[in-house]
C-alpha cells in the first residue's frame, strides 16, 4: 500500500499531513471502537487485493484506462447479480459534457495521492472504467477489478463499471436536485463520483456495510476513523469524528 500511495510526494504529504493531524493507532480508543493508523486503515480499505494488476498484486503503479460509452445499443442493463434477478437498470445514457468534466477531476484527485496514470480512450473502444448514467433505485455503484461475475447486455465484463442515477434527488443535503448530473467541488454529485471511482480502483467501504443495509456510524463494528474526516469511501459524516463541516468545506476537493 506504501508504495503505491507514495506515487505523487507533494499530493501524498498534503493528505498524509491531514490524516495525522491527530493521535491515532496505538492501541487507541475513539467513540468506543479502536483507533487504525494510516497504514492500518489503508489495508482496511484495501482488504480484497482487487487492482488492475491483478488479484492480490499489491504495492505497484498502475495504468488505468477509463471511457465514457455512449450506452445506446440498449436501454435495459441488468444488474442481477448485485441485486434481485428482475432488476434492470434502465434509461442508460452516456455522461453530458459537464460530468465528463468532472469525473476527469475526480480522477485527478486520485492520481494526486497514489502512483496510478489515467488514459482516455475512445467510447467505442475496451477501457478498465466506464461511466454511464442510468434511471432506477439507488444512488449509484460501481464494480471492483477482476470481479467474476458474468456479463452485461453488451457482452462485457462488468468489472469497472461505474453507474450513476441520473434522478437521484439530494435536495435535502443543500446541493440542489439531481447531484450526480450537475455535480461540482465539494458537492455530493463530486464526492458521490470519486467514491464511485475508489470502488473501480478495487477499494472496499471501510466497513461491512452497504447502501440500504440500515447501518450507522454506531452500529457497524469497524474502526474510530471511519467517516469521511479521514476517507472518501467512508459513508458516515465527519462530524462524528469532530470535524466541523462548514469550515472544512472550502478545502474539499473529492
Amino acid at each position: 500500500m506504501e508504495n503505491s500511495l507514495n506515487g505523487k510526494v507533494s499530493g501524498w504529504d498534503s493528505v498524509n499531513d491531514l490524516l495525522n493531524y491527530h493521535h491515532r493507532g496505538n492501541g487507541l480508543n475513539i467513540n468506543n471502537k479502536p483507533s487504525f493508523g494510516v497504514g492500518e486503515a489503508g489495508q482496511q480499505i484495501a482488504r480484497s487485493e482487487q487492482t488492475w494488476n491483478g488479484v492480490h498484486i499489491t504495492g505497484q503503479g498502475a495504468t488505468v484506462t477509463y471511457s465514457f460509452p455512449e450506452w445506446d445499443y440498449n436501454q435495459t442493463n441488468l444488474n442481477s447479480v448485485f441485486f434481485r434477478a428482475d432488476d434492470r437498470e434502465t434509461g442508460l445514457s452516456a455522461f453530458t459534457a459537464e460530468q465528463q468534466v468532472q469525473a476527469k477531476l475526480s480522477l485527478q484527485s486520485w492520481a494526486d495521492v497514489a502512483n496510478i496514470t489515467f488514459v482516455e480512450v475512445a467510447p467505442g473502444h475496451k477501457s478498465d472504467i466506464t461511466f454511464g448514467n442510468y434511471e432506477g433505485a439507488g444512488q449509484a455503484y460501481a464494480i471492483k477489478p477482476f470481479t467474476q461475475a458474468g456479463k452485461d447486455y453488451s457482452g462485457q465484463h462488468v468489472a469497472g463499471q461505474s453507474w450513476y442515477n441520473v434522478n437521484y434527488d439530494v435536495a435535502n443535503t443543500g446541493d440542489g436536485v439531481y447531484a450526480n448530473l450537475h455535480p461540482d467541488l465539494g458537492n455530493y454529485g463530486r464526492l458521490t463520483f470519486t467514491h464511485e471511482i475508489g470502488h473501480t480502483l478495487g477499494l472496499d467501504h471501510p466497513g461491512d456495510y452497504n447502501a440500504g443495509d440500515g447501518a450507522t456510524y454506531k452500529s457497524v463494528p469497524t474502526y474510530a476513523e471511519d467517516t469521511r474526516q479521514f476517507s472518501v469511501m467512508s459513508y458516515w459524516n465527519e462530524s462524528y469524528t469532530g470535524a466541523i463541516t462548514a469550515a472544512i468545506m472550502p478545502l474539499r476537493r473529492w
